[in-house]
């Protein structure tokens, strides 16, 4: 199931809101001294964790409902946390999980400082909401947007529901590159409920995500989602995540498997582990330049674990660890 999505701009006088809010601590990026190549381009993915407004609309996770712990203060201050590492690691792309409607991405943009600097504006957006409309995945750059579309897994078994999955997001973004680059994200279903319970769910969205690379044979592309599924539970070859559809294979760059980052922990540190559950998949006429797991700066506590929102005491900024990567277009393209 394909559809068109409205895709929405930041308006001016949207920015004017950052100049009174909270002062900027000293934050560095992983990215920080390694420097930007010209025609390269820069990407965040990060599952925000539960990024909900304080509109009560009865969608909410039930610790966001009916309590006084959830305010007004809280939010603001939970949006100036979340903008201050923003505005560190600086990337031209934002993708975010978990953020539960536009109106949350557009408080976003309000509260970054750098909106008043055109080069490092964010003055393109779009925003999908999951299939039961909880919580979606969003797609902030510095680039225009020229398209969206979204397609989504559609099972129906007898007197079994299908749970709520997020669809696949596909936009172009007309960056510096030869062509439009393909931008995908998605969250895939989680393991609650139990892991094999779950799997059917996503072993159905990785062959989404293959039938699509394989549709549009453009190899001008990055994946970048929380897929709930670790390194270890894709099949693999080389520096290769292969992706299976309906039987046929499909093989995509995982800067996880290239030995110069080799090293990188993991994202999501459960049951004292950590899992390398959140991705980017890339095409290979794309160079990857860098790649790490930020694990630098207030949103992490001195071990390097991240410093999860609570809503009990209003702290903290998400259980996931951000991801970047800084990639340009191969020569040979």
């Amino acid at each position: 199931m394909k559809k068109d999505t409205k895709l929405f701009k930041m308006l001016a006088f949207s920015f004017v809101l950052v100049l009174f809010f909270a002062s900027c601590h000293n934050l560095s990026s992983s990215f920080a001294g390694r420097g930007y190549r010209q025609g390269s381009l820069s990407i965040t993915s990060w599952n925000i964790q539960t990024f909900f407004d304080t509109q009560t609309s009865g969608r909410e996770y039930s610790d966001f409902i009916g309590t006084k712990l959830w305010s007004d203060a809280v939010y603001v201050k939970r949006l100036e946390r979340l903008c201050q590492t923003m505005e560190a690691l600086s990337s031209d792309l934002f993708i975010f999980q978990e953020i539960e409607n536009e109106a949350v991405l557009v408080d976003i943009v309000n509260y970054l400082k750098t909106q008043g600097n055109p080069a490092l504006a964010y003055s393109h957006a779009v925003f999908i909401p999951s299939r039961d409309d909880v919580l979606g995945c969003a797609i902030l750059s510095r680039y225009p947007i020229i398209s969206c579309t979204t397609h989504q897994i559609d099972y129906r078994f007898e007197g079994k529901k299908q749970p709520d999955t997020r669809p696949l997001m596909e936009v172009l973004v007309q960056a510096h590159f030869s062509k439009p680059l393909r931008v995908y994200t998605s969250h895939w279903k989680s393991k609650s409920g139990g892991a094999e319970q779950s799997e059917f769910w996503r072993d159905a969205q990785e062959a989404l995500i293959a039938r699509r690379i394989r549709e549009t044979g453009d190899q001008l592309y990055v994946f970048a989602a929380d897929c709930n599924r670790d390194l270890s539970e894709f099949a693999q070859d080389g520096q290769y995540i292969v992706l299976d559809t309906e039987g046929q294979r499909l093989k995509t760059q995982s800067p996880y498997l290239f030995d110069a980052f080799a090293d990188e922990d993991g994202t999501y540190f459960f049951q004292k582990e950590w899992n390398k559950i959140d991705h980017f998949f890339i095409g290979e006429a794309l160079h990857i330049l860098s790649f790490c797991i930020e694990r630098k700066g207030l949103h992490v506590d001195k071990d390097g674990i991240p410093y999860r929102f609570s809503i009990w005491n209003g702290q903290g900024y998400a259980d996931h660890l951000p991801i970047s990567c800084i990639i340009s277009e191969n020569c040979f393209n």
